[in-house]
């Protein structure tokens, strides 16, 4: 997420705005984005898990969410995602 931090610019001249999601709290997110360097886009709290469930990265064992990237066309739902899976290299899903 820093790596999108650095290049919100890029996003921005391609008409993009960059969005990032957790599940934790908006305390965490300040203290998380202060930490790592994150300064130029903004963190929401998704501590209700709906955005989490809405896309498909919900992981209910562990009342959690798989981290992933979504690249959304302005006001439709996502036509493919990027998941970051623990212990391995991100791959695309359908």
């Amino acid at each position: 997420m820093p790596a999108f931090d650095k290049r919100v610019s890029d996003f921005q001249a391609a008409n993009t705005q960059v969005l990032g999601i957790s599940t934790d709290s908006p305390f965490s997110h300040e203290n998380w984005g202060k930490s790592v360097g994150i300064s130029n886009y903004p963190l929401l709290s998704d501590v209700h898990r709906a955005a989490a469930k809405d896309y498909g990265v919900y992981w209910p064992d562990w009342n959690a969410n798989r981290r992933a990237t979504f690249p959304l066309p302005p006001r439709r739902r996502p036509s493919s995602r990027v998941l970051n899976l623990s212990g391995s290299r991100p791959v695309r899903a359908a």
